[in-house]
């Protein structure tokens, strides 16, 4: 759990999934125990790697837990920049952040990011929706 952000982005440019996994696992680990500050970089060090994290366990164990959280009582724009995103990824990004919200008993944005992704034809997309 030490490593540093070029540790972890190695392993997240990893072609091997578990290395990825690892990677996000580690940023998940590492933002529950930050001060304000680290969660920020870890936030944009995540957001700035959604090309890597690139798997639906990927995104489902941690973006809640980082992009969810440090979000529930910010702006949430770049959410809609995600779910308009060309990358699967993004958009699962997107919806499944919400989920925090709504353990939150803020259901907006996932709502609108819903009917947003509601026509999507594929199915990662529709099962998170």
């Amino acid at each position: 759990m030490d490593l540093n952000f070029a540790e972890i982005q190695e392993l997240l440019e990893s072609n091997i999934h578990e290395y990825r996994l690892t990677a996000v696992i580690i940023l998940t680990l590492k933002y529950k125990k930050a001060d304000f500050n680290l969660k920020k970089e870890i936030f944009d060090f995540y957001i700035s790697n959604t090309r890597n994290i690139n798997n639906w366990d990927l995104v489902d164990v941690t973006c809640p837990c980082i992009v969810g959280n440090f979000l529930l009582d910010k702006d949430r724009k770049i959410l809609y920049k995600l779910v308009k995103s060309s990358l699967l990824w993004d958009k699962r990004i997107a919806i499944i952040s919400t989920f925090e919200f709504i353990k939150n008993n803020d259901f907006e944005d996932a709502l609108k990011i819903s009917e947003i992704l509601i026509t999507d034809k594929n199915d990662l997309i529709q099962k998170a929706v």
